[in-house]
């Protein structure tokens, strides 16, 4: 990085989206929360810091509320930060977070695995995880670093003759999912629904997505989960099951098979962490390793705006 370069802050209307998404395709740390469609189909419109002819850039996710901008993360999107070919270290991503406008008088964004920094006195800094999977080694290898419990699980539903099925039609994948996923995460609204349906089909016409299910042996959807894919990295960006899906570990054995199919293959596969305990089990007992990221937030709102944020 040449230190003298400048960053720039450009609006949406005036980013170059393809010398953007050549950016994330040759990034060291690209990821597909971070090309210029997904951002279009969960943010809406959204800015950027450059540095560069699009060397470094930096999504802005802004919105308005009662008159004041804010920086929020988008749902379904888990990290963000600054994206790069080139040399990422501390140095980079504190010129980018002392670069973002002051305008935006409450900031909550993540930043992404590679994005190291130093700590700067105006930003708070919590560290987050995800749990991630290498596929590289032969299923018999992998399988055998699973621990008990989800080999019981995985044993009890084989038993139970549930299997999988990856044509599944998306609509009803959709319903299925928001019945069951608002029921943990009642804070998704239905235009969040709404951007999560656009996002999977966009994502399975072009092949950067692919839906699972799991049926009972009479045919009953136990259990569905959606994977987005990009960077040899498949994401497990949202799943569901029924309760009589939890009855019959429905998901252990559809992650079970995920893994077995595309063993042996350089890919990682990102559960999505989650800092529930429980759930950050579940990942863990099929082997996979936390990788840790910063949520990152600045408050400059004024004392009498407390109640912004409810």
């Amino acid at each position: 990085m040449n230190k003298n370069q400048t960053i720039d802050y450009i609006s949406y209307d005036k980013l170059d989206v393809k010398k953007w998404d050549t950016c994330i395709d040759n990034a060291v740390n690209g990821i597909i929360y971070a090309y210029s469609w997904y951002l279009d189909i969960m943010a809406g419109k959204w800015d950027a810091l450059v540095m560069g002819d699009y060397e470094y850039v930096m999504p802005l996710v802004p919105r308005r509320k009662y008159g004041i901008w804010y920086l929020y993360q988008p749902y379904f999107t888990q990290q963000s930060g600054i994206f790069s070919a080139n040399l990422l270290n501390a140095d980079v991503v504190d010129k980018f977070l002392k670069a973002i406008p002051a305008k935006y008088k409450l900031i909550e964004i993540s930043l992404n695995a590679f994005n190291t920094h130093n700590r700067l006195h105006n930003f708070q800094s919590e560290r987050l995880v995800t749990y991630q999977l290498d596929l590289i080694q032969p299923y018999q290898q992998l399988c055998s670093a699973y621990k008990i419990n989800t080999i019981r699980n995985i044993r009890k539903a084989q038993k139970n003759n549930v299997f999988v099925d990856e044509n599944i039609d998306p609509g009803l994948f959709m319903r299925f999912t928001k019945e069951h996923l608002q029921k943990k995460a009642p804070e998704l609204k239905d235009v969040d629904f709404l951007r999560l349906q656009k996002l999977v089909s966009y994502c399975v016409r072009y092949g950067r997505g692919r839906i699972s299910a799991v049926y009972s042996d009479h045919n009953e959807l136990l259990a569905t989960a959606f994977f987005v894919w990009s960077h040899h990295k498949p994401i497990m960006l949202v799943s569901a099951s029924s309760e009589e899906g939890k009855r019959q570990s429905a998901m252990f054995f559809m992650i079970d098979q995920f893994i077995q199919k595309y063993s042996g293959n350089p890919y990682t596969l990102d559960f999505e962490g989650s800092t529930i305990e429980s759930v950050a089990r579940f990942y863990a007992g099929f082997g996979s390793t936390p990788t840790e990221y910063s949520f990152i937030r600045r408050n400059n709102l004024p004392l009498f705006l407390k109640w912004f944020k409810q």
